[in-house]
């Protein structure tokens, strides 16, 4: 079997300070090797077996379709906590604070993203706009680091397409 193809792509900005800043990262361009992503959804109200809320359905409908429009990892874990109550007990648990405003959280070790669902469907003003949030863990994972700086700036790739002022070489096809 003839391994998947890929699209090797280099991201260059000049900073302010006309310094070149370049990241690569490789690109699966197979549908197949797209395919073994998964995702669970977890409520903390709902017991184990039974079916899950409509809402945190929707969530994960809403998650799904933003998923299937950007490129994706390998064999990737997505978790979906869809309630606020589940959310907090995640952030309790990895250590952080209630009150940070954090609405997703990529572990690239255990290649699983965490995500808080109910983001996804309130008010557009008070949150990032769902595509940006997903696009900007998936930067992680390309990246393969939790710079923030670097991640914001291939979410704005992912999201819009290229910015003004990056380039791309593609090899490897």
């Amino acid at each position: 079997m003839a391994p998947a193809a890929r699209i090797l792509i280099l991201l260059c900005f000049f900073s302010i300070t006309s310094e070149l800043s370049c990241r690569a990262f490789v690109l699966p361009d197979a549908p197949g090797f797209r395919e073994t992503n998964d995702v669970s959804i977890v409520s903390s109200f709902v017991p184990v077996g039974q079916a899950a809320p409509a809402e945190c359905k929707e969530q994960a409908r809403i998650f799904v379709q933003l998923l299937a429009s950007l490129p994706r990892p390998h064999s990737w874990h997505w978790v979906l906590i869809c309630d606020g109550a589940g959310w907090r007990k995640f952030l309790e648990l990895s250590g952080r604070a209630e009150t940070e405003n954090i609405i997703a959280s990529t572990d690239l070790l255990g290649r699983t993203t965490y995500i808080e669902g109910a983001k996804l469907l309130t008010n557009r003003s008070l949150n990032p706009e769902p595509k940006k949030v997903v696009a900007h863990e998936l930067a992680h994972i390309w990246l393969g680091i939790n710079d923030e700086a670097d991640a914001k700036k291939l979410t704005e790739f992912l999201v819009r397409g290229f910015p003004e002022n990056a380039f791309v070489l593609e090899a490897g096809r």
